[in-house]
């Protein structure tokens, strides 16, 4: 769908202190990492996440 090469990608990484512990959080899906040496992208994506935040919040209240 991007077009990004694979060989761009770091290999998936599971965090040691989670192995073995229940999820406490429902509906839980874990962290995405977005590694991209660009800074215009970051304010991007950080804007983006900010937005998509922000309409969670107003959607179920402060909780998220």
């Amino acid at each position: 769908m991007t077009k990004v090469p694979k060989k761009l990608f770091y290999k998936t990484q599971i965090d040691p202190r989670t192995i073995g512990k229940p999820t406490r959080k429902i509906g839980y899906k874990g962290v995405l990492r977005v590694d991209y040496f660009d800074t215009k992208v970051q304010l991007d994506l950080e804007s983006l996440a900010d937005l998509v935040y922000n309409q969670l919040q107003s959607m179920n209240g402060p909780e998220v």
